[in-house]
Parts: C-alpha cells; structure tokens; sequence
C-alpha cells in the first residue's frame, strides 16, 4: 500500500502540492465529484463522459466512478484525462489506502474497466504539454463533448503557464449542454472568465472547509461554432 501523500506530489519550483495530503479522497470527493453529480445526476444505464483537466493521479476520475456505483449506476463512462506535467508524476503509486476500485496500476495511456454490476468505464490519458496537447491529441479533436469536468490545474496565481491559452474557452469548447465543470479553484479572474465563456458560476461554500466552484454550461453547439 502507498501512503496517502503519494497520491499528491509538489511542483518541483513552487512546492505547491497537487492534492490536499491529508485526505485526497476526501478533497476528491467533496470537491470535484459530488458537486458534478448533485448539479448533473447521469441516467442510471446511460453514458457520461469525464475530462479530468489536469489528471496528475487520476484520483478525481477514480473516485468519480466509485461514487456512480454508490448511485447504483449501471451504464457506461468515458473518461480522457489531460496532464500538461506528466513529468512530476513518477514514481507511480500502487492501490491507496482508502480501496477505492478501480485504480490504475500505472500511468498506461488507454484503461477499461467492468463492474459487478455491470458498468463499463474506459479512458485515454494524455501525457503532454498544455500547447502540445492542443495542437494534436486533444478533447477539442473529440467527436463529443464532456458531462462532467474536473479541472484541477496548480493554481493560477503561481503557475500562469498552466493556465495559458484561454483555458475557460477551450473548456467551453469541449463541454456538452448542461456540462457541469468542478474546481478547488475560486479565483475571480477564473470566475469572470468561464462566465464571459458561456458559463453559469456559483461558489460553493463549505463549513469548516475550503471554498468550491461550480459552473453549468448554458450554451449549446450551435452557439459555440
């Protein structure tokens, strides 16, 4: 068993951490995950498709389908995970203590994965660069857009790059009517700028935790072309 602090890992300049180290489920779950299924409950046998924006240990996308079986969800996930820092990633942690299930044993660029119950998850990573993945592999060369997205960057304030490009316009892009995105992020820039993107923007508050953000995406495809 890895130790719960592998599931985070620090930026090698800034020190910042990926994930809070003390209960990364925790963050996972409170923060990204149940706020996307309360705003946006998926159909029990239907397909929902997650982008994890910013993938770094998948623990969003893992415990994102771990919560849909608690929901007695019985259909299909697809699931594309973008990293633009696949470098800070190594060594690999194994299974963490908390059990969530599936894990991934390594950082493979394509997954499947069956339940008892019968739902299927599958999922492609991308290991590049922010400008790398967007000029080739890309969510924004998907056929369709996303359900649910995670996106879970390192902060913009210290780490500007990562947030380069109009990133509240690329997700606009990728996002399906309804789309819901999460984030731990509740800077006012970022809230100003999925909102000029076609996004409806609360802030989440939490007792005795941090802030959230919430975003519903309100335009549809024709409007976005």
């Amino acid at each position: 068993m890895a130790s719960d602090s592998a599931f985070s890992y620090r930026h090698p300049e800034t020190g910042e951490w990926a994930h809070d180290v003390r209960n990364p489920e925790r963050e996972a779950r409170e923060i990204f995950v149940r706020p996307a299924l309360m705003s946006r409950p998926p159909e029990v046998a239907g397909t929902l498709r997650i982008l994890e924006f910013g993938f770094g240990r998948g623990t969003n996308t893992a415990v994102a389908l771990d919560e849909l079986l608690r929901a007695d969800f019985t259909g299909t996930v697809e699931a594309l995970g973008f990293e633009p820092n696949p470098e800070f990633l190594d060594p690999w942690p194994n299974m963490p203590s908390w059990g969530i299930w599936p894990w991934w044993e390594d950082l493979d660029s394509e997954w499947s994965w069956k339940a008892p119950n019968g739902a299927r998850a599958s999922g492609k990573i991308i290991r590049q660069t922010l400008q790398d993945g967007l000029a080739t592999d890309s969510p924004q060369n998907a056929q369709d857009g996303f359900d649910w997205i995670f996106c879970d960057l390192f902060s913009p304030r210290r780490h500007p790059d990562d947030w380069s490009g109009g990133v509240a316009n690329l997700l606009a892009k990728w996002a399906n009517p309804g789309a819901v995105l999460t984030s731990y992020c509740v800077a006012h820039h970022l809230r100003d700028a999925l909102s000029n993107a076609g996004w409806s923007v609360e802030r989440l508050h939490s007792k005795g935790g941090r802030d959230s953000l919430r975003a519903t995406f309100r335009l549809n495809r024709a409007a976005k072309a």
